[in-house]
C-alpha cells in the first residue's frame, strides 16, 4: 500500500473517531416510575425496547427476573440490592409513568414499554442503538441511577416500526450463528489440504480487500458486522456494538497479510481500539503487537532487544492514554476499560482475572482451538516468529483471545503453508 494512502487512511480514522466520541442527543425518562411485569403489551402506547434474555458466564446459576432485579448477570446474595417488579394488568390507568416489562421462556429478546412517553429507549450500554438496553440496565432505569452492573435508560427518536426493522436484522443474525461452528473446522480442512499440496492459498489483494471494507464498515457505524454471524452478538448480550474478537482478528491478520504500512496498521489498531469505533481492547493491544513485531524484526539482531523495549514502552503508554481519556468521559459513555480505570465497575486486576479464565475453559472446549493448533503449526514449521507472537497477545489479551488468535493467523498461516521452511527470522 503506498505511504500517502496509508497516511490518509490514519487521518481518516482519527478525526471518525473524535467526531463520533460525543453520545447523541437524548431526553432523559421521567423519574420515580414504576416497574411491573405483564404477558403480553398489545395496545399498550409508550417508548419501547427489546432486551436481551440470554447472557452471563457458563455455568453462572441466575435468571433473567434476577438479572432485572438486581442490575446483574452474576449470582447475587439475599440481601443484595434489588427493585421489586410487581405483576399486573397494563390496562390499568396509572397516575405516573410506568415501565412495563414482557418476556416469554425461549424467546431470544423480551420488551420494555415506558407509558406516557414517544420513541424508543436506548441506553449507555448499548451505546445508544435505537431500540435496545440491556437486561441490566431495568434496575437502573427504575432508580435512575447506574445500579450495580446496568446504566439508565434515556429516549431517542424512533417508532414500533423501525423496532420491528431492527429486531428482524438481530434475529437474522442469531440464525446465522448457529453455523459459525463449522468455520474452524472448514478453515483447519483448507490449511491442512493447502500444506500437503504444499502451495500457499493466500493472496494479499484479497486479505488487503477484506481489511479495507471492515475498516470502512467500523467507521460507518458497522452496517455489515451487524448483519454478518462474526463480531458482536446482540441477541446473547456478550458484546453490543463496536467489533468482537473473531472480527477484529481477522481484521489484524488481513492487514499484516497484506503487507500494508505502519501508518495503515495504526490506523487499523485504532479502528479496533478506539471507544467510539470497535471499542476492542484486548485486540487494540494485540494488533499494536502485531505491528511491533514486525517492525523490529526487521532490524539487526543487535537492535531488536532495545527497539522492542522501547516499543513496548509506547504500547503502555498510548493503551494508557487512551484509557484515562476514556476514564475522564461520563460515565454514561465509558466503555468497560474507563469504567475500570475510574472505579465505575470491576478493577482491572480482576478484569484481568476474568480474561484469564475464561481463555482457559476456551481453549479447551471451544473448537476454535483446533483452528489455532492448526494455524500455529503451520506458521511455527515456518518459522514465522512475528506472526506467532501478534497470535499469542491476541491469545493473551482477550478473554475469548483463542477465537481472536485463531482468526488473526489464520490469513498469515493461508500464505505460508508451502512445504520448504523459510530462513529463521523471516516469513513473521
Amino acid at each position: 500500500m503506498k505511504k500517502n494512502i496509508s497516511w490518509l487512511m490514519l487521518a481518516i480514522t482519527l478525526a471518525v473517531a473524535a467526531l463520533r466520541a460525543q453520545p447523541p442527543q437524548t431526553q432523559p425518562i421521567p423519574e420515580n416510575i414504576l416497574v411491573v411485569r405483564s404477558d403480553s403489551l398489545q395496545g399498550l402506547v409508550g417508548a419501547r425496547a427489546l432486551f436481551p434474555l440470554r447472557g452471563g458466564l457458563k455455568g453462572e446459576a441466575w435468571a433473567i427476573a434476577d438479572v432485572l432485579a438486581t442490575g446483574s448477570r452474576s449470582p447475587t446474595g439475599e440481601h443484595a440490592p434489588r427493585i421489586q417488579i410487581a405483576q399486573t394488568d397494563p390496562t390499568l390507568k396509572k397516575n405516573s409513568p410506568t415501565l412495563v416489562l414482557s418476556w416469554q421462556e425461549g424467546e431470544r429478546f423480551g420488551t420494555a414499554c415506558l407509558t406516557q412517553t414517544t420513541g424508543l429507549l436506548t441506553s449507555p450500554s448499548t451505546r445508544f442503538t435505537p431500540g435496545l438496553i440491556a437486561a441490566t440496565d431495568i434496575a437502573a432505569t427504575v432508580e435512575g441511577k447506574a445500579f450495580s452492573a446496568g446504566r439508565s435508560a434515556v429516549l431517542v427518536p424512533g417508532n414500533l416500526t423501525q423496532l420491528e426493522a431492527y429486531q428482524a436484522v438481530w434475529e437474522r443474525k442469531a440464525e446465522l450463528l448457529r453455523f459459525l461452528v463449522l468455520a474452524p473446522w472448514l478453515f483447519s480442512l483448507a490449511l491442512l489440504f493447502a500444506a500437503w499440496r504444499g502451495k500457499s492459498f493466500g493472496n494479499p489483494k484479497i486479505f488487503g480487500g477484506i481489511a479495507l471494507v471492515l475498516w470502512a464498515d467500523l467507521l460507518l457505524g458497522s452496517p455489515l458486522l451487524e448483519r454478518l454471524p462474526f463480531s458482536y452478538s446482540v441477541t446473547e448480550a456478550a458484546r453490543f456494538y463496536g467489533i468482537g474478537n473473531d472480527a477484529a482478528g481477522l481484521f489484524i491478520g488481513c492487514a499484516l497479510a497484506a503487507g500494508f504500512e505502519v501508518p495503515a496498521l495504526l490506523a487499523v489498531a485504532l479502528t479496533i481500539g478506539a471507544p467510539s469505533l470497535g471499542a476492542n481492547n484486548g485486540c487494540f493491544l494485540a494488533a499494536l503487537v502485531g505491528i511491533m513485531a514486525q517492525e523490529v524484526g526487521k532490524l539487526p539482531v543487535r537492535k531488536r532487544l532495545r527497539a522492542a523495549l522501547a516499543a513496548l514502552l509506547g504500547i503502555a503508554l498510548l493503551f494508557l492514554g487512551l484509557a484515562r481519556w476514556d476514564a475522564s468521559r461520563g460515565a454514561g459513555v465509558q466503555t468497560h476499560l474507563g469504567q475500570a480505570v475510574s472505579g465505575e465497575r470491576v478493577g482491572v486486576v480482576r478484569l484481568i482475572g476474568r480474561k484469564l479464565a475464561m481463555n482457559g475453559h476456551l481453549l479447551v472446549s471451544s473448537p476454535w482451538s483446533l483452528l489455532l493448533l492448526t494455524s500455529g503449526v503451520l506458521l511455527a514449521r515456518q518459522r514465522a516468529g512475528r506472526a506467532l507472537i501478534a497470535g499469542g497477545a491476541a491469545l493473551a489479551l482477550n478473554d475469548s483471545g483463542v477465537l481472536a488468535a485463531a482468526m488473526l493467523l489464520l490469513p498469515l498461516a493461508a500464505q505460508k503453508t508451502q512445504s520448504p521452511p523459510a530462513q529463521s527470522g523471516a516469513g513473521g
